[in-house]
């Protein structure tokens, strides 16, 4: 299996500086779980590369952190999850975003798309519409659209699902030209 990266680069000041550090020591003891607002889960990351550069009374602090498999991500896993039980913003989109093109190439070569890669979409797109101020005045239609879609990817019917997805790409599309 291969690993996942999760990337986070952010502006903060020098104060902030020493309590992500401080985060980390207690993150390392078991103290507490700060670093979730960063996207880092000490516990299942394999590699953590942290970076900060000097520009002026500012820091920039980029953060790296791989993970063995997509499912020891943070906030990934099903079960026990980390924080707000939601993968980074970014992360979650990019996922989306390949599976939706792997589940449009099949439609495309007139084939029903791989269960798995649909039932992460379907998954993701439950997760996705929980983040506020990133469209939610289209989640409902989103979620109503979803819902048709695995219905239709359930009855195993390519025109219908051909269908089904094109309101959702529809629906990104117009989501997407709001919000980027």
């Amino acid at each position: 299996m291969g690993s996942r990266e999760i990337k986070f680069e952010r502006t903060v000041s020098a104060a902030d500086v020493t309590s992500f550090f401080r985060a980390i020591a207690n993150s390392i003891e078991g103290v507490s779980p700060e670093l979730e607002d960063y996207g880092i889960d000490l516990n299942t990351a394999k590699k953590i590369a942290i970076e900060i550069k000097k520009g002026g009374d500012q820091f920039t602090l980029k953060i790296k952190a791989k993970y063995p498999d997509l499912l020891d991500a943070p906030g990934v896993q099903t079960g026990t999850t980390v924080g707000s039980g939601r993968p980074p913003y970014k992360y979650l989109k990019k996922r989306m975003k390949g599976a939706f093109k792997s589940i449009g190439n099949s439609l495309l070569a007139g084939e029903i798309p791989n269960d798995t890669t649909v039932g992460q979409f379907l998954d993701d797109s439950e997760v996705m519409v929980t983040y506020p101020g990133r469209g939610d005045e289209f989640y409902e239609r989103y979620t109503a659209a979803c819902r048709e879609f695995s219905s239709a990817f359930e009855s195993g019917k390519l025109e219908e699902l051909s269908d089904k997805f094109t309101l959702l790409t529809k629906l990104k599309e117009e989501c997407h030209g709001q919000y980027k």
